[in-house]
């Protein structure tokens, strides 16, 4: 792999991240259910091993972002 490719790599696994992150900070989804759900996607047996290193990284990450908090309540203006 080149290094282009892998700053191109780099990139996309970065934007993913923030995506899983928004998602489950704006309680569009629940962060263990996507982890679950990126976790069996990850061991499909047709998933190439870097493809299943980034989504089991992203699952790894969904996971910790889900909180039992309420959203915060902000004053009206």
């Amino acid at each position: 792999m080149t290094q282009d490719q892998l700053d191109q790599l780099n990139t996309m696994q970065q934007v993913l991240r923030g995506l899983v992150a928004s998602l489950v900070q704006a309680n569009a989804v629940n962060g263990t259910d996507l982890a679950a759900h990126l976790q069996a996607f990850a061991n499909m047996p047709v998933i190439e091993p870097f493809a299943k290193t980034m989504l089991l990284d992203l699952a790894v990450g969904a996971d910790s972002f889900q909180t039992k908090q309420a959203p915060p309540q902000y004053p009206a203006s």
